[in-house]
């Protein structure tokens, strides 16, 4: 890894500013820190970002914050493959800027491209950091996405520093989708009896950690038990589901 392209939420970009500075003494920042992926995923910020990446040869992608930075990270990462592996500067006759159209074909290569990694420091709980999936918004306010198993961040960090200052609105509501993974693995007609275990098992950590949150919502062990038990759901939501 060479050079780093970095994205975040605005509200975790002061938290991280330092090490990013670090990044860019030791020569690895691609970019000054991207914040233009609005809550959804928005088109337009989406696209900028992959062109940026792309224009300043990114080969690791860095998200900070919620499920829209991480999702539009692994939209990067695919950008950067597809753009990477064209062998002219032009794609059906234009230049090779990205747009929603272009980004979607880039899922169905056969076989695919090796993607750069993404590592994700998530500050809630909606856990898109640990699927292979991804969703935008586009200007027709359509949603849209792309999946494969190739889009998988390669590593996650969490870390409830990211988290202070939260919205209880943001807190819970990203938590509570632990509970909406659990009960879509036990309910599941494929699910089998170690499927149901483990989302059971990730049910009964969430409802500790949203418990804890109620009486202290900056509880580190509080915020860990609703990030490992939402790991534990969609693991098993993700298992053959």
């Amino acid at each position: 890894v060479t050079k780093v392209y970095v994205m975040a939420n605005k509200s975790s970009k002061p938290m991280v500013e330092n090490f990013v500075k670090t990044l860019d003494e030791k020569g690895v920042l691609a970019a000054p820190i991207n914040c233009d992926v609005s809550m959804g995923g928005a088109e337009d910020g989406l696209l900028k970002a992959c062109n940026e990446a792309v224009s300043v040869n990114a080969d690791c992608v860095l998200t900070i914050g919620g499920g829209a930075v991480q999702d539009a990270g692994k939209f990067v990462r695919l950008w950067l493959s597809a753009a990477t592996a064209a062998d002219a500067d032009e794609i059906d006759g234009e230049k090779k800027a990205a747009t929603v159209q272009r980004i979607l074909a880039a899922q169905n290569k056969d076989p695919m491209p090796p993607l750069p990694p993404q590592i994700c420091c998530p500050n809630s709980f909606a856990m898109a950091e640990l699927t292979h999936v991804a969703g935008l918004v586009t200007r027709e306010n359509v949603k849209s996405g792309a999946s494969h198993p190739n889009m998988m961040p390669t590593v996650v960090i969490f870390d409830t520093t990211l988290s202070r200052g939260l919205p209880d609105w943001v807190r819970f509501g990203t938590a509570l989708r632990g509970i909406e993974h659990a009960i879509g693995a036990i309910c599941h007609p494929k699910a089998t009896d170690d499927i149901r275990a483990r989302a059971l098992q990730g049910l009964e950590l969430v409802n500790k950690g949203l418990k804890g949150m109620v009486q202290n919502p900056d509880s580190e062990e509080a915020q860990v038990n609703c990030y490992l038990g939402g790991w534990m759901a969609i693991r098993a939501l993700n298992t053959g589901c």
